[in-house]
């Protein structure tokens, strides 16, 4: 979605109807064609600036008499993610009769094998009256369908004597980005003291460019310390660190988050040993992390004065739990 203005159009028609039709303008976007009765099968190849392309198709059957009004909204993104929530938007009517919409799965099956019914978060058929109009979304459920695969799905409207209208949205599901790892260097260090290294290595997907976000987790915790997100760069030297438990061998958790062009996010993670910093005391600790975060303001870097405040702000609990150990971490 966006600018159209880098992109390449080339169209093609194939089917009993297409020797009717006037030429076109290849490089447009959208064609404004007067049809005679037949079927169409229009395909249309979009090329970018860079040299990416992709490619949609739509079938078209043209009659002489008048046919329901049903339409299906195109899908902005050239994939969809099928981690989440999936909307298809369509509307019927207005038409002379009462008519019952239905959709199905015309090409492609869902992940867990279940049918479109089962999945979909809201009824795949609805009954409109004569005269009215209506919205008739299909909804379906995260991980409802497989990863990377094509997908058609299709839209009735059966309005009785008024006739049988029926139209067809391709999906294409992407991907995570797959085969990487993630590495921190080196494995074992000091809160507030070591820096860190982390890289994400050898991750493939071919909607580019790659993002990459680094965290930091201590414990069992779900939560994640942001080391820096979103960056283009698939490294990041100067982490600071939080110390881990000592319980757990002081291991603390450094993850990555790869996402592709289209938002799909892999995670992979490895382990360091973080010690926390041999202080004499609180204010000690306080003017280490002082003359860190000063450092770190001074450079305008962000990332750093935020990592350094996690990491004290850790340590500073610890301090905490040698005068008072309840609900201290273990």
């Amino acid at each position: 979605p966006g600018d159209e203005s880098d992109l390449a159009f080339l169209w093609t028609c194939a089917g009993d109807g297409c020797g009717s039709l006037e030429s076109w303008d290849d490089g447009a976007s959208m064609l404004a064609l007067v049809a005679s009765p037949g079927s169409y099968a229009f395909d249309v190849e979009v090329t970018s600036g860079d040299g990416r392309s992709a490619r949609a198709s739509q079938s078209v059957d043209v009659v002489a008499a008048a046919v329901p009004s049903l339409g299906i909204a195109p899908v902005e993104a050239s994939k969809v993610n099928p981690s989440t929530s999936i909307v298809l938007e369509a509307t019927v009517g207005p038409n002379n009769a009462a008519c019952v919409a239905t959709w199905s799965l015309a090409e492609g099956a869902t992940a867990s094998g279940l049918s479109l019914q089962e999945l979909a978060l809201a009824d795949t058929s609805k009954s409109i009256a004569a005269a009215a109009s209506a919205r008739i979304p299909l909804v379906l459920a995260p991980a409802a369908l497989t990863a990377r695969s094509r997908y058609v799905f299709a839209l009735e409207a059966d309005c009785g004597a008024g006739g049988v209208a029926a139209g067809t949205i391709s999906l294409l599901t992407n991907g995570v980005p797959t085969s990487g790892t993630v590495a921190a260097t080196p494995d074992r260090g000091t809160s507030l003291e070591t820096p860190f290294s982390v890289a994400a290595k050898l991750w493939v997907d071919e909607d580019l460019p790659l993002k990459y976000s680094f965290f930091s987790r201590v414990g069992n915790t779900s939560a994640e310390a942001q080391i820096v997100g979103g960056t283009l760069s698939n490294s990041y030297d100067g982490a600071i660190l939080p110390a881990g438990l000592e319980a757990a061998g002081f291991a603390v958790a450094v993850v990555a988050h790869v996402a592709d062009a289209f938002g799909a996010v892999a995670v992979a993670t490895t382990s360091v040993a973080v010690e926390p910093l041999s202080t004499a005391s609180t204010a000690d600790l306080a003017n280490v992390a002082d003359a860190l975060l000063s450092s770190a303001l001074e450079t305008g870097d962000s990332q750093a004065v935020a990592m350094v405040t996690v990491a004290a702000s850790a340590a500073l609990e610890t301090e905490d739990c040698g005068v008072d150990a309840d609900g201290c971490p273990a």
